[in-house]
């Protein structure tokens, strides 16, 4: 087995825990099931032995093959992963136009695609053969789909699980993440070290969730940067793999150059980020702008420290290392700071805002770039007024992000005044303090009934009740 691969196989086989094929490699002269009736020959079965469909690393499907799968739309993370795997014909989708990216992986797949991965094919058609002459013994205590028996067999032999577990039921369970964390760390060698670890104190959040039986591999996993947390600081151990981050998976390993120990050239791209959606990022360096899409087993690493694709903010200065089309590490040194406070201030000519964040007035100017966002949908600066609550991410003191909320308000007073106009106003007596309030051109107006009334029939005198959004006026009530 290469370095590279076992390389490659801790970087990215947990980190994207992603898992085995939907079929995996068995003997010569098998036919998957349902396929016996319809003539069907598998890819190389009169060479070497099958390869199962989905697991060919030779030939591939036309450009374009992902628009053949209709369900795709949550997992953009995945959308690269998936086209390329589907061209080169290493996934396929599982009919009718579906892909199936939420859907779960087996154990038994999980361990296919590991020992795939560590180059272990050869032993398992030879074990299979054996097992089909009868000159080895058929582990599994249940009946099990023929092509899977070399490789049950040889997760054993490799210490990648324990016998007494060769059964239908274990087998062709979904695989979690705990499970994924002991087969990888067995697979590289590293299965005594972890034993040696069950003692092991864990910081994650969810840590109680842990298998005693797993704490070591899971230990491991994470000191050797193979796992991580999520961004709540969760490991979700119970969680099930799916087809989406196989994908992923496979797309990384399909990456290793067939020269041992040469490595893929790495590209550097720096440049300013210019958006930020999900799974994706926008980066523009002079007047070149480029799109990428960020995976789950991106590595991020701002001012040193890991974090996740949500702490990126547009107008930091980003470096991009990219393997083969795909973006493995982001970095980013950069003075940023995020504050919230009281919007109190926009001047629209200079783009600069006033935020008071306690006692103190910050003058901010926005970035040229800078996004903002008014009730979770995107705005302009035209869009904010005053008193509203603001968060703002300042990159070298600037204003990169705003994010806005409306503020809403009622008060009740006595209607002193009225004026007609392109905007209709009103004052409003409200203790001793009178207030000018404008009135939203649609807003609704109703007399004590609860029936609409234009403006011009409020009396001046009554006592009303104002709805106010953002210092608007958007709905009146005469109280009184």
């Amino acid at each position: 087995m290469k370095k590279l691969m076992s390389s490659l196989l801790i970087t990215t086989v947990i980190s994207s825990m992603v898992v085995g094929p939907s079929y995996a490699a068995g003997a010569k002269g098998f036919t998957p099931p349902g396929l016996e009736k319809k003539g069907f020959t598998p890819p190389g079965l009169e060479k070497k032995g099958f390869t199962p469909p989905g697991l060919e690393k030779k030939g591939g499907l036309p450009p374009g093959i992902l628009k053949k799968f209709l369900d795709l739309q949550d997992v953009e993370w995945a959308w690269e992963a998936i086209e390329k795997m589907a061209e080169k014909g290493i996934l396929k989708g599982i009919g009718e136009g579906q892909f199936a990216p939420r859907l779960a992986v087996t154990k038994i797949e999980a361990l296919a695609i590991v020992i795939r991965a560590m180059d272990w094919e050869e032993e398992v058609e030879d074990v299979h053969r054996k097992i089909k002459e009868n000159n080895e013994k058929h582990r599994v205590t249940d009946t099990i789909q023929d092509w899977a028996i070399g490789y049950a067999n040889i997760a054993v032999d490799k210490g990648l699980m324990d016998e007494k577990d060769l059964t239908k039921d274990y087998l062709l369970s979904p695989a979690t993440r705990q499970e994924v964390a002991k087969y990888i760390v067995c697979a590289l060698g590293k299965g005594s070290d972890a034993e040696n670890s069950m003692n092991k104190n864990l910081s994650f959040q969810d840590a109680k969730d842990i298998k005693e039986d797993f704490i070591g591999y899971v230990y491991m996993a994470y000191q050797l940067g193979i796992m991580t947390g999520n961004d709540k600081n969760q490991f979700l151990p119970n969680q099930s793999v799916t087809r989406a981050q196989m994908a992923v998976m496979a797309s990384k390993l399909d990456r290793v150059d067939a020269e041992p120990g040469k490595e893929a050239e790495i590209e550097i791209f720096k440049g300013k980020i210019t958006d930020i959606g999900r799974g994706t990022i926008t980066v523009k360096h002079d007047n070149r702008e480029r799109w990428f899409s960020i995976h789950s087993s991106t590595e991020i690493i701002i001012n040193d420290k890991t974090k996740a694709l949500s702490d990126l903010k547009p107008g930091m200065e980003v470096a991009l290392e990219i393997e083969d089309g795909e973006v493995i590490k982001i970095t980013t040194s950069t003075k940023m700071e995020t504050i919230a406070g009281i919007l109190m201030g926009i001047n629209r000519t200079t783009k600069e805002i006033t935020v008071r964040v306690g006692s103190v007035d910050r003058d901010i100017p926005l970035d040229g770039i800078a996004t903002i966002t008014l009730d979770g949908k995107n705005a302009r600066i035209s869009d904010l007024y005053p008193y509203m609550s603001v968060e703002v991410t300042l990159a070298y003191d600037k204003a990169t992000y705003v994010k806005a909320a409306s503020v809403e308000e009622e008060l009740t007073g006595m209607l002193v005044e009225k004026v007609i106009g392109p905007t209709n106003r009103l004052t409003l007596k409200v203790s001793k303090e009178n207030k000018i309030l404008s009135i939203a051109k649609d807003a609704k107006i109703l007399d004590q009934a609860g029936n609409a009334i234009d403006f011009e029939e409020l009396k001046l005198g009554a006592e009303i009740k104002v709805y106010l959004v953002n210092q608007i006026v958007e709905k009146i009530r005469v109280v009184e």
